[in-house]
């Protein structure tokens, strides 16, 4: 599912896919030191970020639920960024 995925910085999401659990993975985002460009500690993508926050804020375990309702918000966002023309109807096709 979508709502499964993230993006993370190349060499992070290397040292995080190394981890078993999300527990586990959660404790190595947060350890990240920051990049050569300065960034802050942990990730510069907001998207990862929130997903740090909601598990240590709301103590939330990543399952199921939490998968699908992510899943839910990109469906909904992309269906705003990529919309697709109506769909002829077939009297429209018809007409000369």
């Amino acid at each position: 599912s979508i709502g499964n995925m993230t993006l993370l910085e190349e060499g992070l999401n290397k040292k995080i896919g190394q981890a078993k659990s999300f527990k586990e993975k959660m404790d190595k985002l947060k350890e990240a030191k920051p990049n050569k460009k300065g960034a802050a500690k942990g990730t510069a993508i907001p998207m990862a970020k929130e997903i740090v926050d909601t598990f240590d804020n709301k103590n939330r375990d990543w399952d199921r639920d939490w998968i699908e309702e992510r899943a839910k918000i990109f469906a909904a966002k992309a269906k705003g960024i990529w919309t697709l023309p109506k769909k002829p109807t077939p009297s429209s096709t018809n007409q000369i």
